[in-house]
């Protein structure tokens, strides 16, 4: 016999119960998934950048008033061996990037705009909070991806940036990630 449970929304679902324990399916979606399923996910890529030392190679700032922005996945290769510096920019600032990267919209059925400002080459910020100061790419020409799942927040009015420490002349980065309330 099951037990009947009520979910508030009147639909009357069913629950299986067996040996006392509740027989549950999930969806087996990912948040960065069910996100791209409502046009909210989107990825930001800087590939044909050539970096001073120290330089902040994407730098991505969340303007919405009110939604996080949860980032999924950074991926970063560079054209020399380098140590890279994933941060939080805690201090107020004013962007100075002068290469705008365009957000895009993993799933091409939606038309939303996405509410983060988007740099390369971005000058006017301070490394706030290390995340990680050991992403190091150990042979040139080698890539690495971090998974953060979506755990990695970025509030309204903060950003997140990745910064390298070596000189090259061929760096490339992508993010991708969602918003959510």
């Amino acid at each position: 016999m099951g037990i009947q449970l009520i979910d508030g929304k009147g639909t009357g679902g069913a629950a299986e119960v067996r040996n006392q324990k509740l027989v549950t399916i999930t969806d087996g979606l990912s948040p960065l998934a069910l996100a791209t399923l409502d046009g909210r996910a989107y990825s930001f890529s800087n590939v044909t950048y050539d970096p001073d030392a120290l330089d902040t190679i994407i730098l991505l700032k969340n303007i919405h008033p009110t939604k996080n922005f949860h980032i999924c996945d950074v991926a970063i290769s560079c054209d020399v061996a380098t140590e890279w510096h994933a941060h939080i920019v805690t201090a107020v600032f004013t962007q100075a990037g002068t290469l705008a990267i365009t957000p895009v919209n993993l799933n091409s059925n939606f038309g939303n705009s996405s509410s983060i400002d988007a740099f390369g080459d971005e000058t006017a910020n301070t490394q706030g909070a290390i995340i990680h100061p050991h992403f190091v790419t150990t042979i040139a020409n080698t890539s690495l991806q971090y998974n953060y799942n979506g755990a990695l927040t970025i509030a309204p009015g903060h950003a997140f940036a990745l910064d390298t420490v070596t000189a090259s002349t061929a760096a490339h980065v992508s993010v991708t990630g969602y918003q959510e309330e």
